[in-house]
């Protein structure tokens, strides 16, 4: 109250002496920084007012609030059981590690069904490492080893491939989702994006868990020829057949619930309606569902 007298005061007297106390008062404002545009911004701002960039990440990340290994495995459990609260959750504070997690777990569920495959074609020199008994325990736990090395190289290398190659696709889908928030006047965050992609593929993974079950129940096929377009076949006789449409569906189903948190959550993040957001992310998303996906 002094003070806004004081400057009615110098008002009347010297008009500089009101532009330096006022200055004096804006610098006490504490400000921070746009990681955006680099401009400043007062502190309590959760939008940058130069180019629209969503502060709330730098409040949480000042306030020391962090997503820990437990946490992120929290969420991906009430992704499933409360889906549209913890997706709004996520859109305020990101976090990574659930969805490395999410992917790498795909990754091994999607060996499990490549696994189970190669397993019901007889004839193929991958399921013919036999298991030879010897009167030696150290001999027989080697020969075990040895029959299920290529078995063993499997499970451990392809999900790590598959992480890659997912890995990769996600940061691409996340950069055109962000570009379409962008032009429909939208907040945009890139880390934002791709959290929110990957967490919306935790139905993918209870999914493809669930139709591990049905894909033992797969038919088995007899090969003559070890040539690539002879497997080739036979994968797709298995994915044709009466079970392997089911095990399509199915997991197409999981797939349009993520598409659906997908939009849900980037409606929350980008400030855009559901509308809006079926445009930037619900038709790239169920694109991909149908070139790739499915």
């Amino acid at each position: 109250m002094n003070s806004k007298i004081r400057i009615l005061i110098h008002l009347r007297r010297k008009r500089y002496i009101i532009l330096v106390q006022i200055n004096i008062l804006v610098s006490e404002v504490e400000m921070q920084t746009c990681p955006s545009c680099g401009e400043l911004v007062p502190i309590e701002y959760v939008t940058c007012v130069w180019c629209g960039y969503d502060l709330t990440g730098e409040h949480i990340r000042r306030a020391g609030i962090k997503i820990g290994r437990k946490d992120a495995f929290r969420r991906m459990y009430r992704v499933m059981r409360d889906p549209f609260n913890t997706m709004k959750e996520i859109s305020l504070i990101p976090d990574t590690k659930g969805v490395r997690w999410t992917i790498y777990f795909i990754g091994v569920a999607l060996t499990f069904h490549m696994l189970v495959i190669l397993r019901k074609i007889k004839g193929l020199a991958f399921n013919e490492q036999d298991f030879v008994t010897q009167s030696s325990i150290i001999s027989n736990i080697i020969n075990f080893l040895i029959s299920r090395l290529p078995t063993l190289v499997f499970l451990i290398f392809w999900p790590f491939l598959f992480v890659i190659v997912f890995t990769v696709i996600l940061r691409f889908a996340a950069r055109i989702i962000n570009t379409f928030n962008k032009a429909l006047g939208g907040g945009y965050d890139k880390q934002k994006v791709r959290v929110i992609l990957g967490y919306s593929l935790v139905p993918v993974l209870a999914g493809y868990v669930v139709t591990i079950i049905f894909r033992l129940f797969t038919p088995s096929q007899e090969i003559t020829s070890l040539s690539y377009e002879a497997i080739a076949a036979i994968i797709t006789t298995m994915a044709e057949s009466g079970i392997g449409l089911f095990i399509k569906y199915v997991q197409l189903l999981f797939w349009l619930w993520g598409m659906v948190l997908a939009v849900y959550g980037m409606s929350k993040a980008a400030n855009l309606s559901i509308a809006e957001t079926a445009i930037t992310t619900g038709i790239p998303y169920l694109m991909f569902i149908l070139l790739v996906a499915t």
